[in-house]
């Protein structure tokens, strides 16, 4: 059985973040676009799309992402992925991107350079 895809939106200062649950596949991918295109007409510059809830994701569902970012970026604005599970950076690495997407994790340990 398919898990539905969960979109919740709420505002962290200055970015509006979008949680993604369930599954982001090909055929959920259209209602992410949906949201996105929603939110960037309401005049949303900062986006953070956070991936850590989620049980599925195929390219076609960061495919939307890579998309939008590069959507909101042409506009001044930009669009991070947060908490990106096994698979989504392991795609997202794939195709080329993950440097340039994903936010960097606060939990992770930091390098001391003298």
């Amino acid at each position: 059985m398919a898990l539905q895809l969960g979109l919740d939106v709420s505002q962290a200062g200055p970015v509006t973040v979008v949680v993604v649950r369930g599954e982001l596949d090909l055929a959920s991918a259209p209602d992410l676009d949906r949201l996105l295109r929603l939110l960037s007409d309401s005049g949303a510059l900062d986006v953070a799309v956070d991936l850590g809830d989620l049980a599925f994701v195929d390219s076609h569902g960061l495919d939307v992402v890579v998309a939008w970012r590069e959507r909101f970026a042409a506009r001044g604005g930009g669009l991070q992925v947060r908490r990106p599970g096994r698979l989504a950076r392991h795609l997202l690495d794939t195709m080329g991107v993950a440097r340039g997407i994903v936010a960097p994790d606060p939990a992770a340990p930091r390098l001391l350079t003298a």
